[in-house]
């Protein structure tokens, strides 16, 4: 992989990082560098077939572990139990990547209590759930461990039948913050991502009830076009490493331009 030229190749040798919706998209990129880098992965997810898949092409160099956990992510009570069982069966840990989420566009009249739950299960309540396990001095390699939270432009920017996805995007801010003064104590930082479009599997979801027309003005917004997940994963490696070791409770926008349109 190009990305991997741009990190030496042992900035994440033998830290434990967990990738919360590591199946597709921008955690399995990330996760797929990360272990490229050195670390031992653990990828949570609900779809077994791909988060098996995604674990089996997992670089495994000597004294590298990884392993894959088959959970549903909007459950808070049985997240925070996962979370348990990870440091009991791991160690300390040294970072999370929380990409975790769905989407969910409707119009507020259209919307269902279903629809509320899917918006803010994986991505808030399933957060939440494991903050109650990982707010602790037991859980963190407390030399510098950090935590990245995915969000998207949708959180600032508005559009239409975007109202509870923007909602659900919008509340990782304020948990972000308060989080990061929260955790300071055991040395581990909270950083969030504020993401334009990318091309990923919840991308094509979206753009599948778009006309041609629609999803290339939609492209052109981005003033360089719509993003890949290999655009992402390097900051995701960046803010994961001690590099940053002096960053925590910031936003970082990668939209290709998008919000300057």
């Amino acid at each position: 992989m190009i990305t991997d030229s741009i990190f030496k190749n042992n900035i994440l040798l033998g830290k434990n990082i967990i990738f919360a919706g590591g199946s597709s998209g921008i955690g399995a990129e990330s996760a797929k560098l990360a272990a490229n880098l050195g670390a031992n992965v653990i990828l949570i997810a609900r779809n077994d077939k791909n988060l098996i898949k995604v674990k089996n092409s997992l670089k495994n160099k000597k004294n590298q572990s990884h392993e894959a956990i088959i959970c549903d992510l909007s459950n808070f009570d049985f997240v925070s139990e996962i979370f348990s069982k990870i440091r009991l069966n791991h160690g300390l840990i040294d970072g999370i990547v929380w990409t975790a989420g769905e989407e969910i566009i409707k119009q507020p009249r259209a919307t269902k209590i279903d629809d509320i739950n899917k918006a803010f299960g994986a991505s808030i309540f399933g957060l939440l759930g494991a903050s109650k396990t990982f707010s602790s001095k037991r859980f963190w390699n407390q030399s510098c461990s950090s935590i990245i939270l995915i969000s998207s432009v949708a959180s600032i920017k508005p559009n239409y039948g975007m109202t509870f996805y923007s909602a659900s995007k919008a509340s990782i801010s304020g948990i972000m913050k308060s989080m990061s003064v929260d955790l300071s104590k055991y040395n581990t930082r909270v950083n969030s991502l504020i993401l334009g479009a990318i091309k990923t599997e919840m991308h094509n979801r979206i753009t599948s009830r778009m006309s041609e027309e629609m999803i290339n003005s939609y492209e052109k917004k981005h003033l360089f076009g719509f993003g890949q997940t290999k655009d992402i994963s390097p900051m995701i490696i960046y803010l994961l490493s001690d590099a940053s070791k002096w960053i925590t409770g910031s936003e970082f926008v990668l939209d290709g331009g998008y919000l300057l349109s």
